[in-house]
């Protein structure tokens, strides 16, 4: 068992090798869903990273700056695969997360005005398709590692 300290100094036993999905999920529902990375020890990490010792978990939510950047960041490479599935020439760069969202560098024959983006405007249906195919990917992962311990 190990010792994990929340947020007000709350302290709370838990299996050794618990994820920070996991803390969220036995602290709430509400938790466990808006939670977008954690932090151990004050290191960023996603929540499928396992608590192997005593630590402090700082939950990070949308509301939490880092919680913010971090979905944003993700948010960026779900948009990539998501002109990638759509426009398979596109050369993508960088698409890092910034102070109020985030961008992507795109090298395409297509220009993406307003009228192309308006045409093709089912991509934001794959960006929300890839999201659900993530967080199905993740909920898996977490079963199965729940049903390994």
């Amino acid at each position: 068992m190990i010792n994990v300290e929340l947020k007000g100094g709350v302290i709370r036993e838990y299996d050794e090798n618990i994820t920070a999905a996991e803390v969220a999920k036995s602290i709430g529902a509400g938790l466990y869903k808006s939670v977008c990375a954690a932090k151990i020890d004050g290191e960023l990490c996603d929540l499928r990273t396992p608590l192997t010792k005593d630590c402090k978990l700082e939950l990070l939510t949308f509301d939490d700056e880092e919680g913010k950047k971090a979905f944003w960041h993700t948010t960026s490479h779900i948009l990539a695969q998501a002109v990638k599935r759509l426009y398979p020439s596109t050369k993508l760069t960088i698409g890092p997360a910034i102070e109020n969202g985030f961008y992507y560098d795109i090298d395409s024959e297509i220009a993406f005005t307003p009228a192309e983006l308006k045409y093709r405007v089912y991509i934001i249906d794959e960006v929300h398709m890839l999201t659900i195919e993530a967080f199905n990917a993740l909920l898996k992962t977490l079963e199965e590692r729940k049903v390994d311990n």
